[in-house]
């Protein structure tokens, strides 16, 4: 990979107030910090797979709230969470479950308070929770799932798979991959009041089940900007 290619800068005309509080950390570190200071768990479900296999599976879902300038740092900064699955996706990964077990013993001791309809046991959540494929994100309400390019943030890799998606949907055809319609979303700012963690899909052998269309999430993210 091009070194060029995974530069993180801010496109021309970005908030210039912003651009200088998202470029101030300098380590994921700091922004797991500031997520563990300023972040109240407000929400947990458990949630049962939709197709397939999965259907036969269940997750914990929790949703914290933050200031909406601490959720900008963990998604937009350029040594925030997106920042280092660009970087390496296997850092991108190690940095994913560094947060959540960061976060695990608040998010059980809220599951513990807060009964849902579908029991799944404290022993099953923290199972969930440090599973491979357990995850952070933004709500997808968060998202405008549309086809305008909006360049917020300026990497290369991710405004070349952007660009050539959009030429396929000019032409009437399908991006090929057809994870490329990704990065469109990924060069966005996106901002949000919250993050989302989502355990591991489980069986009920606690055997843990990864969705098809998130089996590559980390190279997704490296590539796209979105998973």
């Amino acid at each position: 990979m091009n070194p060029n290619e995974i530069t993180w800068q801010f496109a021309p005309g970005f908030d210039e107030q912003r651009r200088v509080a998202l470029e101030r950390p300098a380590a994921f570190s700091e922004i797991i910090e500031s997520v563990l200071a300023e972040s109240s768990v407000v929400k947990f479900e458990v949630c049962r797979g939709k197709a397939g296999i999965l259907r036969q599976c269940h997750r914990p879902e929790f949703e914290l709230v933050l200031p909406g300038h601490t959720v900008d740092l963990f998604f937009n900064s350029p040594a925030g969470y997106r920042a280092q699955y660009l970087a390496d996706p296997n850092e991108g990964q190690k940095q994913n479950a560094k947060l959540i077990a960061s976060l695990a013993d608040r998010l059980i001791s809220y599951a513990e308070v807060h009964p849902t309809k579908v029991h799944i046991s404290i022993d099953r959540i923290r199972l969930a929770l440090s599973a491979c494929s357990a995850k952070a994100w933004l709500p997808e309400a968060s998202f405008a799932f549309h086809h305008r390019l909006i360049e917020e943030i300026v990497v290369p890799l991710w405004r070349r798979n952007a660009l050539a998606a959009l030429d396929a949907f000019a032409s009437r055809t399908r991006p090929d991959p057809a994870e490329q319609e990704k990065a469109i979303w990924g060069l966005r700012a996106s901002q949000a009041n919250s993050i989302e963690i989502k355990g591991a899909f489980l069986s009920d052998e606690n055997e843990e089940i990864v969705p098809g269309d998130k089996i590559c999430r980390r190279q997704d993210i490296h590539r796209f900007g979105y998973a």
